[in-house]
């Protein structure tokens, strides 16, 4: 598992600190919008309710009117127009042009208002701007409410609502023929203006609809915004009003309806979302666009976290721990860019100053143990010396020239490898010569020692430490061949296995236990031997491993004769040409 680094502890901070922030303004973004469509709606309805209110009043007043010209004198006396002189006629006609026209005048010269003798089928009436006199109608009886009519004025041709009053009324005869009807009405044109001053308050569409009609509107509607109206009325049972929301034009509407009970229209606004969430939206796109300026930064300042904190502490974790593994000669690279140069100056101090501390104690401990190894040598030449010195004394008393001449020889072989301290390397072929003239004396002092080297000619250029081999030859001598009855025999050899160059050194001895083999290779692995005795084959054991590395140094079995067999794991094979043939 990965740890968290300072970097991923910084990311997750911001993420953290931005989740709530956006979660909240979600929220409350939700919240705001839902409010919102339900003020607006609420709106909506009240402005149509005024809408409705204002246009009921006119219409009241349009039949308060028509009441209030039943009541005129003149207009009663119309009722009798065929009982009048032809003078009187014209007269009349004047008075009640002139009181219909003074009326239009005094409230909206688009309404309309007319007199009508069914009896005598005569109309008097008042246009927008030209004052008409009589003129045939069919009409026969007055209908009840307010009715949509096309009526002609004169040269033009006018959509109205109109009201008939009829005097005197009798509901009980169907055929009845009223004497006076006083008809007014309301000009579409005068509504097509109120919806227009109603749509300059209120973006979006707005019309009075019934069905089987066209619709009432300021301008030409949106044909597919009408279609979609139709389709959602089709379909739904509307009540008195209501509101909902409705998709068309490539568009979401919220559609209020109310209905208009004088005349049996319903008056609809259609109000465009895109229009009603404007504010919202352009406080959205501010938000979202603080927010992304705000991460930018938050990332940026991340950015310089991980260049300047983060990566300078990685490469400083990572030389920790190569410094742990041993790589004393791990350096960090100075860079002045970043606030840790003087940690990695210090670093680089400590490191220089452990190294050079780590290899001082190296070089005192394999000095130390060149000086033991020197020591030892010293304490075995002497003996050495005159135990051979003493042999060729007696070949001289014996005349054995020969004999006595070759001991000096390979003496002189011997001291001059072993007393020579110029170099600590030398070839294995150097030191095998040693170890033959070594074996050859102890040969010439004891004639039933035997012994043999069998060394593959690849091994010979092989650097080893000098005198590796002596302490492992007189160990072998002396607590093998030595220590057994009959013929002694001594057999070097060389071989590899396993990648590793390695020499054997058996003797014909006693051999070695179980427990004896458990016990040197413990000692083998301390800092320094607890028994002097073999201490000559701890050294060489840790000189091995010192210049050869982990895998080198001594092992210890038994030999199949029965004796002990001494193996010293030497430097890695090479190359395939150093494969023993």
């Amino acid at each position: 598992m990965r740890k968290k680094t300072i970097f991923r502890r910084i990311l997750l901070l911001i993420i953290c600190l931005f989740i709530p922030i956006i979660a909240a303004y979600t929220y409350s973004n939700y919240k705001s919008q839902a409010n919102l469509t339900v003020q607006i709606e609420t709106l909506n309805m009240n402005n149509s309710l005024f809408f409705v209110n204002q246009l009921e009043s006119r219409l009241e007043r349009l039949k308060e009117s028509a009441v209030l010209l039943t009541n005129d004198d003149d207009v009663k006396q119309f009722m009798y127009y065929n009982m009048l002189e032809d003078l009187d006629r014209i007269l009349l006609k004047q008075k009640l042009l002139e009181k219909l026209t003074y009326l239009n005048t005094n409230t909206n010269w688009h309404d309309w208002r007319a007199l009508i003798s069914p009896r005598h089928q005569l109309r008097i009436y008042s246009n927008f701007s030209v004052a008409e006199m009589d003129s045939d109608v069919n009409l026969t009886s007055s209908s009840s409410g307010w009715q949509y009519e096309e009526l002609t004025a004169g040269p033009m041709i006018k959509d109205f609502f109109i009201w008939n009053l009829a005097f005197p009324y009798n509901a009980q005869v169907e055929s009845y023929t009223p004497q006076l009807i006083v008809q007014t009405g309301l000009s579409v044109d005068s509504i097509r203006d109120m919806l227009q001053q109603f749509k300059n308050e209120q973006r979006g569409e707005v019309f009075l609809y019934k069905a089987g009609q066209a619709p009432i509107s300021d301008e030409e509607l949106p044909q597919q915004i009408y279609q979609q109206w139709e389709e959602k009325v089709a379909t739904n049972t509307l009540g008195n009003q209501g509101s909902f929301t409705m998709d068309a034009n490539a568009s979401s509407y919220l559609v209020n309806y109310i209905e208009i009970e004088s005349l049996g229209w319903q008056f609809v606004t259609m109000t465009p979302s895109e229009q009603i969430y404007y504010p919202i939206r352009q406080g959205n796109i501010i938000f979202y666009v603080t927010l992304s300026l705000l991460l930018l930064c938050a990332l940026a300042a991340g950015y310089l976290i991980f260049r300047h904190v983060q990566i300078p502490v990685a490469q400083m974790l990572k030389a920790f721990r190569r410094f742990e593994k041993g790589e004393y000669s791990v350096r960090l690279d100075l860079n002045n860019e970043h606030d840790f140069t003087y940690l990695f100056k210090s670093f680089n101090r400590m490191a220089i100053t452990i190294q050079e501390l780590i290899e001082r104690v190296y070089l005192e401990k394999i000095q130390s143990r060149e000086a033991t190894l020197k020591q030892l040598q010293s304490q075995i030449n002497p003996h050495f010396l005159y135990n051979s010195l003493y042999f060729v004394e007696s070949m001289i008393h014996m005349d054995n020239r020969e004999a006595a001449s070759d001991m000096v020889m390979s003496l002189a072989k011997y001291f001059r490898y072993a007393t020579y301290t110029g170099k600590r390397l030398a070839e294995l072929k150097e030191e095998l010569e040693v170890v033959e003239s070594y074996l050859h004396i102890h040969h010439l002092r004891n004639s039933r020692f035997q012994f043999e080297i069998e060394v593959p000619i690849v091994m010979l250029q092989i650097e080893v430490p000098r005198l590796i081999l002596q302490p492992i030859i007189e160990n072998a001598i002396k607590y093998g061949a030595e220590a057994t009855e009959g013929k002694a025999f001594v057999h070097v050899a060389g071989y590899c296995e396993k990648g590793i160059w390695k020499l054997a050194v058996t003797d014909n001895g006693p051999g070695i236990t179980e427990e004896k083999k458990q016990e040197l290779k413990d000692e083998w692995q301390l800092d320094a031997p607890e028994n002097m005795d073999s201490c000559g084959m701890y050294n060489v054991n840790q000189r091995l491993r010192l210049y050869y590395g982990e895998h080198a140094g001594l092992d210890i079995e038994t030999a199949p004769q029965g004796g002990c067999c001494v193996v010293l794991k030497l430097a890695e094979k090479k190359t395939d040409e150093e494969l023993l043939p």
